[in-house]
Parts: C-alpha cells; sequence; structure tokens
C-alpha cells in the first residue's frame, strides 16, 4: 500500500487514487473549489519526492502550471493519480501559503530572511508570483474548458462536484472565519504595537526637519543655489543670441551671394 506523506503527515493510499482523493479523506489542508475537475488550481501540491510513483502530466495540468513550475514539480492532485506503490511526498499549496504567512505575520524566526524586506517581503513576492501564474494561465485554461467539454469530459457533473466540495468545506472554512473574527482586535493591537517605533521615528525625523527649517536663514542658504541657476540662464541666453546671431548673418551672406527673383509682399499694418 502507497504511503503518501503530506504537509508533514503520513496517510495510506491505493494505487490509481488521486492525491486530491487522500487529501480529502483524511483531512488534510488542501483546495478543491472545483470539486476535483481542473477548474480552479486550489489542490496544486509540490511533489518533493516520489514523481516516479505519479501518472504523467495531462493537459489538464499542463494548462495551469507555468513551464517552471512543472519543472519544479508542480503538479493539480486531482488529476494527479498514484501509480505504484512507492512512497511519495508532497506539500500542498495551501500549506504553502499558511507557511509563508505565519512566517510574516505570526511567528518569528530565529534564523533571518534571505529577502531584503524579510519575511513580509517574502509574503508578498510568493503572493505576487502566484498571482501572476495563475492570470497568465486563464487563456490556456480557457481553450482547454472549452475542449474537455467539446469531447464530453466535462459535463455538468462539475457544478454538482463544486457544491458538494463547498458543503465538505463549510465547516472548515465557517471555522476560520470566525476566528479571524474573533482575533481581529488582537490583531489590530499588535500590528498597532509593531507599527509604533516606526510611527514614532517618522515623528521624530518629522519633528527635526521642522527644526532645521525654523532655525536656518533660508535666503542665505538657498542663495549660492539661486546665483548659479542665474548664471547658467545668462549663459545659456548669451549662447543663444550668438547662435541665432550667426545663423543670421549667414542666411544674409547666402543670399546675397545668389540670384533670386524679386518677390512682391504687401505687408498690412495692424
Amino acid at each position: 500500500m502507497p504511503k503518501i506523506e503530506m504537509n508533514g503527515q503520513t496517510y495510506d493510499a491505493l494505487v490509481d487514487e488521486t492525491l486530491l482523493a487522500v487529501a480529502r479523506k483524511n483531512k488534510a489542508h488542501i483546495g478543491y473549489v472545483c470539486g476535483g475537475n481542473g477548474l480552479c488550481q486550489t489542490c496544486e501540491v509540490i511533489v518533493e519526492s516520489g514523481m516516479d510513483a505519479l501518472s504523467p502530466m495531462n493537459d489538464v495540468e499542463k494548462a495551469w502550471l507555468t513551464a517552471e513550475k512543472q519543472q519544479n514539480g508542480h503538479r493539480l492532485a486531482c488529476q494527479c493519480r498514484i501509480t505504484a506503490d512507492k512512497p511519495v511526498k508532497v506539500l500542498t499549496r495551501a500549506e504553502k501559503a499558511r507557511q509563508v504567512f505565519n512566517r510574516a505575520f505570526k511567528e518569528q524566526p530565529k534564523e533571518p530572511s534571505t529577502h531584503p524586506q524579510g519575511y513580509v517581503g517574502e509574503f508578498f513576492t510568493w503572493l505576487g508570483i502566484e498571482t501572476l501564474s495563475h492570470l497568465a494561465a486563464v487563456p490556456m485554461v480557457s481553450v482547454n474548458v472549452i475542449q474537455r467539454v467539446i469531447d464530453g469530459k466535462l459535463t455538468l457533473q462539475a457544478v454538482s462536484d463544486t457544491i458538494n466540495a463547498a458543503n465538505e468545506r463549510f465547516p472548515e472554512i465557517n471555522q476560520i472565519v470566525t476566528e479571524i473574527a474573533n482575533n481581529l482586535p488582537k490583531l489590530a493591537s499588535d500590528l498597532g504595537k509593531g507599527l509604533e517605533p516606526v510611527i514614532n521615528s517618522t515623528g521624530d525625523l518629522l519633528k527635526n526637519i521642522g527644526n532645521s527649517v525654523s532655525s536656518t536663514d533660508l535666503n542665505k542658504t538657498f542663495e549660492p543655489v539661486v546665483n548659479s541657476v542665474s548664471d547658467v540662464v545668462k549663459g545659456l541666453t548669451d549662447t543663444v543670441s550668438k547662435v541665432i546671431g550667426s545663423a543670421t548673418q549667414n542666411t544674409s551672406a547666402a543670399a546675397q551671394a545668389q540670384e533670386v527673383t524679386p518677390v512682391k509682399v504687401e505687408i498690412k499694418k495692424g
């Protein structure tokens, strides 16, 4: 019997069973908004080992996953089947999101992040990349969905599957929403405490700038700048005048050297 390690927990599975089926029956942290029809990408997983025990990537997965993700072992759990009695280790996208979020806003890891903006920057970078890759897949997915409908591989059963998935996940989603609502005051308070040094530093900075400006004779401070600008403007004016004067003289000389047919010009005085 294949052993599937998912998000650090090991479960028994069956050959020909999808990774999503294993996750659902064991209540693993995974998404399946569309009920397992390859329409939402929420069941995306990262196969860390055991790829040779899984089915080849199909057209649905190729439509959703970028070339880079495919190379890095990403699969759709609803499309990926177990084909051999070998151990497989995966990390779900939902769990990955939870880990990255917690490192940024809830935990305080001892090891510093390699990201220039720390774990918060790491989270938003990850979120941005995931969002862009998801949006980039929409055209290919749309074509794939139309083709599956034409081939009879995608029917109205998908609607029923989606409703069933929502009903199955509702208690869990309701619990998450309730916890967030109950923790909002604490989160707001923690956020305020976290931002307090920044706010104080900003206030001190503005105060110092104000004191510096009020104690400075701006006329004396900016006098050299004003004089320099004036010199530059004067220099440009003189240069332009010389160029125009030279051009005028050249034009006059050229006109005198050539025979010009007289043209009668009538000038009306305004």
